[in-house]
């Protein structure tokens, strides 16, 4: 089995989701409203996506009903903000042991 967690942070939104064999198994996402009128500031838009982004990958696990990490890679988005860039290379890191 072939599995890939992507990860997408863009904007207001941050999700992950994990397709094995071809197969979406999981896609949750969150979205950062802002005050109405005031748009989205990045400085806030990313400590949403801090907040977010492991409860997604916990998420996104669970409801792929994947406990062991299996054979796969990481891939994220090229146009992503820096803190979900982060939290990618914190995962790979972690990857045999989730």
């Amino acid at each position: 089995m072939v599995c890939i967690l992507g990860i997408e942070g863009s904007a207001n939104k941050i999700g992950v989701g994990i397709i094995c064999d071809g197969e979406v198994l999981s896609n949750p996402r969150r979205t950062f409203h802002a005050p109405p009128g005031e748009g989205f500031r990045p400085t806030e838009t990313a400590v949403h996506h801090r907040q977010h982004i492991i409860p997604l990958v916990i998420e996104a696990l669970r409801i792929a009903k994947i406990e062991k990490a299996p054979n796969g890679t990481i891939r994220l988005n090229q146009k992503i903000l820096n803190r979900v860039i982060q939290s990618c290379r914190a995962l790979s890191n972690l990857k045999p042991r989730i």
